[in-house]
C-alpha cells in the first residue's frame, strides 16, 4: 500500500517558497544570466532570467534585468513589456522607469524620456546615469539650461575616475556653446 501523501501543487509551491528553495534556484539562474550578459550572450542571459522569473515571479528586479537585456539585444517590445510588469509589481521601481526612459530616448521620444527619467530620479536621486540621459534628452528637446544643470549634477555624482566623466564633459561643452546658424550654400 502506497502511504505517500498527495500534496496539492499550490501547497508544495508555497512550502518550497517558505523554505527559500525557489529563491535559491531563482538566484542561481540570475547569477548565470549576469555571467552570460558579461560574455555578450544576451539571448542566453534572457533565457536564464526567464527561468529565474519562473521560480520567483514576484521579484520586479528580475523583470527589470531581463528588460535591460532585451533592450540591449534590440527587442524593444519585449523590454517594454518587462518594464511594465516590474512596475505593476513595484510602482516605485526606479530601474523600470529608467528602462522606459531609455527606450523612449532611443525612439527619439525625448519628451517621454524626460518624464520617465524624472520619475526615476525622484526614486533614485543619487544615480548619475539618470541625470546624464535626462540631460541629453532635454538638450535634444531644446531645453538647454535644464540640460546643463542635469549634466552638471550627473558629473557631481560621478567619481573622478568614472569613465563617463569625459563624455559628460563633452556634452556639457555642447550644451554651453552658442547655437550657430548654418549658412545656406549657393547652388553651383
Amino acid at each position: 500500500m502506497d502511504r505517500r501523501i498527495k500534496w496539492p501543487s499550490s501547497l508544495l509551491t508555497s512550502l518550497l517558497a517558505w523554505l527559500g528553495l525557489t529563491r535559491l534556484r531563482s538566484q542561481r539562474h540570475y547569477s548565470r544570466a549576469l555571467q552570460f550578459y558579461r560574455n555578450g550572450q544576451l539571448e542566453l542571459a534572457a533565457a536564464d532570467l526567464t527561468e529565474a522569473i519562473k521560480y520567483n515571479p514576484r521579484n520586479p528586479e528580475l523583470y527589470c534585468a531581463r528588460g535591460i537585456f532585451y533592450a540591449v539585444a534590440g527587442y524593444h517590445e519585449l523590454a517594454a513589456a518587462d518594464f511594465e510588469k516590474a512596475l505593476s509589481r513595484a510602482p516605485r521601481q526606479w530601474l523600470a522607469l529608467y528602462g522606459q526612459g531609455m527606450l523612449a530616448f532611443y525612439e527619439k521620444d525625448f519628451e517621454t524620456a524626460v518624464e520617465r527619467f524624472s520619475r526615476a530620479a525622484e526614486l533614485a536621486p543619487k544615480r548619475p546615469e539618470i541625470y546624464y540621459f535626462r540631460a541629453v534628452a532635454r538638450y535634444k528637446n531644446g531645453e538647454r539650461e535644464t540640460a546643463l544643470a542635469d549634466m552638471d549634477f550627473a558629473r557631481q555624482l560621478m567619481s573622478a575616475d568614472d569613465p563617463r566623466q569625459m563624455d559628460a564633459a563633452r556634452w556639457q561643452w555642447a550644451f554651453e556653446r552658442p547655437k550657430r546658424k548654418r549658412k545656406k550654400r549657393k547652388a553651383r
